[in-house]
């Protein structure tokens, strides 16, 4: 019931915001991007003392403090765009100020989901988690679509209606907050209780926090957590505005995320599937993944080429074309959005079960997943910078590619320490765990573990 409540939190909050960020808004896209650029740079910095602010004033409060500011960041989208009542420069401060509140907000998602799960479940819980969350930005694609149908074809932005809805859902995944549980009254499957973070002081917070960023496996997996946020400035800032217009913008945002919840199901199947050791699911998990990924990008090489993106100038005279949803030229760009939303959610959901492979505290969570959003936040801050500079469409797609790549001998480095030292059942040696955890940085405290079991 918790990870079901933690999912429609973040379905009204990032969940439908990650459906804005592909909406054609109407907002010139000089302020959009810096606005996201500088969002991600503050949300990476930010990630890494917002375990520290989650272990001191709990998950709940951080999380709807998170919450509320996406709320003001869609409110600035309505005033900007149709009702022109502020100074376009605003969406860029509101956009950059969600920063801060997805540091906060993640941060306190990684203490709390992490934490839910026995070791048959772990995988399951995060893409229950995976689907409830990008349902939000389906539903947001949805009704974008249904609001801008009577748009006729005119690229002039969305309704005013459309940016009331993400206005509500935002409220109401902030309110919905307060009715999950203090982290150490949730009862697990197998009867444990789950335990509240545990606060140290500064010092030990940043101490913590180094120590685990400077660890082999933390370092090895720096690539991919890098790569995996990359790519929404290519797909959903150059691709999808630069293919669709407005309703077919938000009915291909629809399946990309709606693909997302197929993804995160289907993985969880493997992951969790423990008549193979933990090894097993990892290289098999990691193996079609990394076919599939490599066949979409392919793709989408031809497809950047076949639509002219490059092309600056739009217009039915041979130039780039803005597709609407009735027209044959969105099918395979659709199909095309649909499988990197399928792809995207096998990476997040194969990064959140390597987490909990190699930590078990829920103090360790808030960190490892504040590492993480750190990670994606600076890759995410990078490439909408770069693409507020005005480069080709193909660069900022060989970008990707390259990142991808470079992702690719980490996350194998991880596949064999999963294979080499994870036992095959959690070890419940609590208090010596804690005893180990304390004198060492959280990856060998893990290996410890291993020993002694």
């Amino acid at each position: 019931m918790q990870v079901v409540l933690m999912g429609l939190v973040f379905f009204g909050i990032p969940g439908a915001f990650n459906s804005i960020i592909g909406l054609n808004s109407g907002i010139p896209d000089k302020y959009t991007n810096a606005g996201y650029g500088i969002l991600y740079f503050i949300f990476a910095l930010g990630s890494l003392v917002a375990p520290a602010l989650v272990n001191k004033f709990g998950p709940r409060m951080m999380m709807c403090l998170g919450g509320s500011v996406y709320v003001v960041f869609s409110s600035s989208l309505l005033l900007a765009g149709p009702l022109h009542t502020i100074p376009l420069p605003f969406v860029t401060i509101c956009a950059s100020l969600v920063g801060f509140g997805a540091a906060v907000l993640w941060s306190g998602n990684g203490a709390m989901l992490l934490s839910y799960p026995t070791e048959s479940s772990r995988a399951s819980y995060i893409a229950t988690f995976w689907i409830i969350f990008n349902l939000g930005a389906v539903i947001g694609g949805i009704q974008s679509f249904v609001t801008n149908l009577d748009k006729g074809g005119k690229d002039e932005g969305a309704a005013a209606s459309t940016f009331i809805i993400y206005i509500a859902m935002g409220v109401i995944g902030s309110v919905l907050v307060w009715f999950l549980l203090p982290l150490e009254h949730v009862q697990r499957e197998d009867g444990t209780m789950c335990e509240k973070p545990l606060f140290a002081s500064p010092r030990e917070e940043v101490s913590g926090m180094c120590k685990m960023i400077c660890s082999r496996h933390v370092l090895a997996l720096l690539p991919l957590f890098i790569y995996s946020n990359w790519f929404y400035s290519y797909q959903l800032g150059v691709f999808a505005k630069g293919v669709f217009m407005p309703a077919a913008s938000g009915l291909a945002s629809a399946f990309y995320w709606g693909a997302q919840m197929v993804g995160a199901k289907t993985l969880s199947c493997l992951l969790d599937a423990t008549r193979m050791s933990a090894g097993k699911r990892a290289w098999v998990s990691f193996g079609a993944s990394t076919v599939l990924i490599s066949v979409t990008w392919i793709w989408g090489a031809l497809a950047n080429s076949k639509y002219m993106l490059d092309s600056a100038e739009v217009s039915k005279g041979g130039m780039r074309v803005l597709y609407e949803y009735n027209e044959f030229g969105f099918i395979e760009a659709a199909t095309l959005m649909l499988l990197w939303g399928y792809c995207d959610a096998l990476v997040q959901t194969w990064c959140y079960w390597v987490m909990t492979q190699l930590y078990t505290k829920s103090e360790d969570f808030s960190r490892i997943a504040g590492i993480f959003k750190f990670a994606q936040s600076m890759g995410s801050a990078a490439s909408f910078m770069i693409s507020y500079a005005d480069p080709t469409a193909t660069v900022q797609l060989w970008i990707c590619i390259v990142l991808f790549v470079a992702s690719i001998p980490g996350a194998g480095y991880l596949c064999w320490h999963v294979s080499n030292f994870q036992p095959a059942q959690p070890v419940k040696l609590p208090s010596l765990l804690h005893e180990n955890s304390e004198a060492m940085g959280g990856d060998e405290a893990v290996i410890k573990s291993n020993e002694i079991a």
